[in-house]
């Protein structure tokens, strides 16, 4: 009785294990990676499996139909907002010059027409997001030869702004890459976004004529990689909240850009795409001025 209760339990638990490797292959490959049920030779563990098999399917088919729903949205929002701004033009051409209070009220459904669709682009940009982290296989991607290359394009955008992005004290504007073989488990799509996000919340914030600081290192088993501007800072206390979703209590002076051009999407895109790769996110101010945001990802197996 001793010797089948312990093969039984041997059976279980390698069935378990065997769940376990197939959970992780399927999160980073999809399914692509196989079956639960498939892999299981005990009849007791079948049931929990194709159970298992369905619920991946079911998120696989929500990732369509989240991109799917992002896209009708977009177009249903749109169609509306281009003809209330084309109404508007002869409303204003008939309005006589003298009458500013109807001038002013024409303006400011204007500006509140810029800010939906402001809204409805972050809305589908966020699905979109939302999507990618539920059906896309996870790979090992080099870190450095993303962010370098997508450096490369900001550089020249930033350029015309008077900003300069920078590799610590290395100009970057005709480098390719930055710290080579810092391969993470994820996809470029997912690290591209969080570094261009933070590029971007850095790029909002910069002074003309500041510089924007880009570090990228290999850190105790991880990719440490700093975004870093010398813009006004974050107010005490407030460091965490810049990472929730539609934050966007900040002060219109502290910000080059307009204020309805921002949503309070991209920093919490980045903090999402962070944490589904098991890294973190935090950001500090620097002295005497400036933010810096440091992100951690774990490196691939095999990659340490």
């Amino acid at each position: 009785m001793a010797a089948v209760t312990f093969s039984t339990l041997l059976s279980i638990c390698g069935g378990l294990r065997r769940f376990a490797e197939r959970a992780r292959r399927i999160r980073e490959l999809g399914p692509d990676a196989g079956s639960f049920s498939g892999r299981t030779s005990l009849p007791e563990l079948a049931y929990v499996g194709a159970e298992f098999d369905r619920m991946v399917e079911a998120l696989h088919r929500s990732a369509v139909e989240i991109r799917h729903t992002a896209e009708e949205n977009a177009h249903a929002f749109k169609t509306p907002i281009a003809v209330i701004r084309q109404s508007l033009e002869p409303l204003r051409r008939a309005l006589a010059e003298d009458n500013p209070r109807a001038r002013r009220a024409i303006g400011v459904v204007e500006h509140s027409l810029d800010r939906l669709d402001g809204l409805v682009a972050a809305s589908r940009r966020l699905d979109d997001a939302t999507a990618d982290l539920l059906a896309k296989p996870r790979v090992p991607v080099d870190v450095g030869q993303i962010i370098g290359a997508l450096i490369q394009i900001q550089s020249a955008v930033l350029a015309s702004r008077d900003v300069t992005i920078i590799l610590a004290s290395h100009d970057l504007t005709m480098s390719a890459d930055l710290v080579p073989g810092l391969f993470v488990l994820g996809t470029e799509e997912m690290v591209e976004s969080i570094a261009e996000n933070l590029i971007d919340n850095a790029a909002s914030f910069a002074p003309p004529g500041s510089e924007i600081l880009v570090h990228l290192t290999r850190d105790d088993g991880f990719a440490h990689l700093t975004v870093s501007d010398q813009g006004p800072g974050v107010p005490a206390g407030e460091h965490q909240r810049i990472f929730d979703r539609y934050y966007i209590e900040r002060h219109a002076e502290a910000s080059n850009e307009p204020v309805e051009s921002h949503f309070g999407i991209g920093l919490s895109i980045a903090r999402r795409n962070v944490e589904a790769m098991g890294g973190t996110i935090a950001a500090e101010n620097r002295i005497p001025h400036g933010l810096a945001v440091h992100v951690r990802l774990p490196l691939a197996p095999g990659g340490d």
